[in-house]
């Protein structure tokens, strides 16, 4: 079942995004059976602070181009670890959550994956999907970032997780936070502890694309 999976991403003209793909094709990722994500806990000492989930393999080799080799590679696994990556739990979860109702939804049309209205979870849940190269089913978060922003000062804890979620210095995402945040400086709408603080998180090491955009 791998291979002829494998296969139908090969050759269907939308290839590896099962929202183009028919109710049957997607239930028949299910028969395979599941893969166990493992994500560790952060902010925790404890030794087995992780999380797991579980998803339908086919479907975790269909949507993530990232974890396909891992499964071709070795198709009776059964767990895999992504302890040392930079995911959130939660988000890994909705992922996997995702993936299993798309495998169980009988409709043509597919059930989106929603956009969490907490900033912070959509940052999270983004980048967990980009990690995974997941990204074409995340695009749309970008949209709504860009149109939300223009309305609103993004606080200094968005600052941070914006860097901290960016995998490059063309992040669409980080490039729109620096477009309104450099507008608010140009016509002198950020108060002077806004600024000084700001200052601070742009002087550290790891928040230096930050600086890089403004």
């Amino acid at each position: 079942r791998i291979h002829n999976t494998l296969s139908r991403i090969n050759d269907l003209p939308e290839k590896d995004d099962l929202r183009q793909w028919s109710p049957k094709a997607r239930r028949n990722l299910r028969l395979a059976g599941d893969v166990s994500l493992i994500v560790s806990q952060k902010g925790t000492d404890i030794d087995n602070g992780v999380e797991t989930f579980t998803v339908p393999k086919l479907a975790l080799m269909v949507a993530s181009p990232t974890l396909r080799e891992l499964i071709l590679h070795e198709p009776e696994v059964l767990e895999i670890s992504l302890e040392g990556s930079n995911f959130e739990p939660t988000a890994v979860g909705i992922l996997c959550y995702w993936l299993t109702s798309i495998c169980n939804w009988n409709a043509q049309a597919l059930p989106y994956l929603p956009c969490p209205d907490d900033i912070f979870r959509a940052l999270e849940l983004r980048h967990a999907a980009q990690i995974l190269c997941m990204d074409k089913y995340v695009r749309s978060f970008e949209i709504r970032y860009f149109l939300d922003i223009q309305s609103r000062v993004p606080c200094l804890l968005e600052a941070v997780a914006v860097s901290s979620y960016a995998l490059d210095v063309g992040d669409p995402v980080l490039n729109a936070w620096a477009s309104r945040v450099g507008h608010l400086r140009r016509t002198s709408s950020l108060h002077q502890e806004y600024l000084e603080k700001l200052d601070d998180i742009l002087a550290m090491n790891q928040h230096q694309r930050l600086l890089e955009v403004l």
